[in-house]
């Protein structure tokens, strides 16, 4: 009996011991953010920033001039923007109106996470996410 309780003892031990190693031999947890697209439906050219952060460290940050024009839909996707799946807060950004989406909110481990960000016609920017384990899923 001695003996079955030193062996529990020591296996609990030495899975507490690894119980944080394991994350760089499986991988980061959280969601792989395929594309961003941003999409203007104003009348008028404008500068969106789209960056992406984990734990408060910018991982992405781009600055973008998405077109405008009467009765179009201009948009621009920017497609990869990180290389590796994370708990990632995607914000776009136009002058002071900012939107921020927490992605892995939207998608479970190792999925790809599409990002939308449109700007209306009263300069609010609203946002759409979309999540899939094909990565071809959103390709057009």
């Amino acid at each position: 009996m001695e003996r079955r309780e030193s062996l529990c003892l020591l296996a609990s031990v030495g899975c507490l011991s690894v119980s944080g190693c394991l994350d760089s031999v499986l991988g980061p947890d959280g969601v792989l953010v395929d594309h961003v697209e941003l999409v203007n439906t104003t009348g008028i050219p404008m500068d969106l920033t789209v960056e992406i952060a984990e734990d408060g460290a910018t991982e992405f940050t781009e600055t973008v001039t998405v077109l405008g024009g009467y009765d179009t839909r201009t948009r621009v996707v920017i497609p990869s923007p990180v290389d590796e799946p994370g708990q990632y807060t995607v914000t776009a950004r136009h002058e002071d109106t900012v939107t921020d989406v927490d992605a892995a909110d939207f998608g479970e481990d190792d999925q790809f996470v599409s990002v939308t960000f449109r700007v209306r016609e009263d300069g609010d920017i609203s946002e759409w996410i979309g999540s899939s384990d094909d990565p071809d899923y959103y390709r057009e």
